[in-house]
């Protein structure tokens, strides 16, 4: 496995990217409707594909089990990048139960894309 820096940086970059896009259409869809929520799901999704497939070309791990590591520390990076905002600022704040239950699941495909990502790379 690379360096820890390199596995962080690629962590938030996959966070990055949704994040941002969710910056931007806030303003132009309500963040309570399902649009507002299925984009949010397919920004992360292709973010999760696009870096997991960068980072595992050139990692030493292969395999499930790798990708799976990897991608739960994306995940919990996610999580710690993602959770202040939506637990502590006024106009973005919500009980950590929703959170959990909504986006913190959400970062779940994180780990999933990673493995299957990295094992495909793999031939496994």
């Amino acid at each position: 496995m690379k360096s820890a820096f390199r596995i962080a940086k690629f962590g938030i970059a996959i966070w990055l990217v949704p994040f941002a896009i969710g910056i931007v259409i806030f303003p132009l869809v309500p963040p309570e409707t399902a649009l507002f929520e299925t984009i949010m799901a397919v920004s992360m999704a292709a973010s999760a594909t696009a870096f997991s497939i960068m980072y595992f070309r050139t990692a030493d791990g292969t395999g499930i089990r790798s990708g799976l590591k990897v991608g739960s520390l994306w995940w919990a990076l996610a999580v710690a990048l993602d959770a202040p905002w939506f637990l502590m600022i006024e106009q973005m704040k919500m009980p950590f139960v929703e959170y959990a239950l909504d986006i913190g699941l959400t970062y779940a495909m994180i780990p999933i894309i990673a493995a299957g990502i990295c094992s495909a790379l793999d031939g496994s």
